[in-house]
């Protein structure tokens, strides 16, 4: 899943709004000390009450260019968006503060989901001298990834890397589009420059770990996804992708460990639980994780996958296949030896389940898993000598029974 930078407002548009406060911009006394209020609430990011002054500025004083660009600046920000436009539309008419007016704008039809309409006011304001337009290149990267235009989007993405300003949004994003495009390489290296400038990012972290994992470059992996988990210790995706890696090499141990106290806080989903029972169960922790199902279970129903999973772990607690097999010939049972290659393995192996088994004439190269049977016509490996025969009887939990039986091969007697 994508995750995408937000982007605050008045990063776009501080640059040019942030001037000083001039009285003949005022012409009403009220209106000017209410304004004033505005102002300074605004800066303290009192975002409510500081558009209440402006409203009150506004009405007391109709004609100030500077008290309508405040309040529709600050309109969008407490989610007054059709008053934003209102505002900044009349600014427009008046000639006053239009590039200012067109970035908030821009910003108000973005978050009423007009986004083509944003995307037509930024791309006209993107190459004027007095707006930020690195911001403005982020803010149309951003909205023509949402509009499904990648190209687009990479080439705007492209033209804001070159910026002094570049940040690792830039990075992150090119670096998606490279991983969606299939540039592992270069995907990598553009989330490793995000990484760089902010190495706090979970989210490129978070990225660069598929990546390297699905090159198998799975210790690399390993190390992206516990940086995510150094920062975001619940975060899903990575005890996911961590968990998968570990239980895929069998690292059942560190898997345990990773997901014990968060299971112990409550902290795991059903799913983090499932893994974590299965990570029990492989360390041999049967019964703790029977605990583990048994409470899922509780929670979520009789639910068929969790019941086929208790039902291995059950049937795991019976020991193992017991019993052996011969090999009988057809010359002289007694002996031991045969004097054709053609005979018949005697099988006598028993369990609480159901049984497989499978043979193999150098131990290597087997024979298909087949359900148990008494007896197994078998061909012997060519040439006069000892002949030994491997057998494997494996049971429902998949322990496995191996042994073996020998037999003298003689076709000259």
């Amino acid at each position: 899943m994508r995750i995408r930078v937000l982007f605050l407002f008045a990063a776009l548009a501080g640059g040019i709004l942030a001037q000083g406060v001039h009285a003949q911009e005022v012409s009403d006394e009220n209106a000017y000390i209410a304004y004033l209020k505005g102002v300074y609430l605004e800066s303290e990011n009192d975002l409510y009450n500081a558009y209440q002054y402006y409203l009150y500025a506004s009405a007391h004083d109709s004609t100030s260019a500077r008290i309508l660009l405040s309040l529709s600046r600050v309109a969008v920000e407490v989610g007054d968006l059709d008053g934003a436009k209102k505002h900044c539309e009349a600014l427009i008419a008046k000639g006053a503060y239009g590039t200012e007016a067109r970035l908030i704008l821009a910003e108000a039809e973005y978050r009423l989901g007009n986004k083509e309409t944003a995307l037509t006011l930024l791309t006209a304001l993107r190459d004027s001298a007095d707006v930020p337009r690195f911001q403005v290149q982020k803010f149309l990267a951003k909205i023509n990834l949402e509009l499904n235009k990648p190209d687009e989007a990479r080439r705007i993405l492209e033209e804001a890397s070159a910026s002094p300003e570049a940040d690792f949004y830039v990075f992150y994003e090119l670096g998606l589009l490279d991983a969606d495009a299939g540039k592992k390489r270069e995907a990598l290296d553009a989330l490793g420059k995000a990484i760089e400038i902010n190495p706090d990012f979970p989210n490129a972290h978070l990225a660069r770990a598929r990546l390297l994992a699905d090159a198998g470059i799975t210790a690399g992996a390993k190390d992206e996804y516990r940086e995510v988990l150094r920062l975001e210790p619940l975060n899903r995706d990575a005890l996911s992708g961590l968990s998968d890696i570990l239980y895929g090499e069998g690292g059942y141990a560190e898997g345990a460990a990773l997901l014990a106290p968060l299971h112990r806080s409550g902290s795991l989903d059903d799913g983090g639980e499932i893994t974590y029972g299965r990570f029990l169960y492989k360390t041999g922790q049967t019964d703790s994780a029977l605990s583990v199902f048994g409470a899922l279970i509780h929670k979520m129903g009789d639910k068929p996958p969790l019941l086929r999973v208790v039902s291995e772990m059950e049937v795991d607690r019976v020991l193992p296949p017991s019993g052996s097999f011969a090999i009988a010939g057809n010359a002289d049972a007694a002996a031991h030896y045969s004097d054709t290659r053609a005979v018949t393995l005697d099988n006598s192996v028993t369990d609480d389940t159901a049984l497989q088994m499978r043979f193999s004439n150098d131990g290597t190269t087997w024979s298909s898993w087949e359900p148990y049977a008494a007896t197994k016509s078998w061909t012997l490996a060519a040439g006069d000598g000892t002949k030994t025969v491997s057998a494997q009887f494996m049971d429902a939990a998949g322990n496995v029974l191996a042994t073996t039986s020998q037999i003298t091969l003689d076709t000259t007697a």
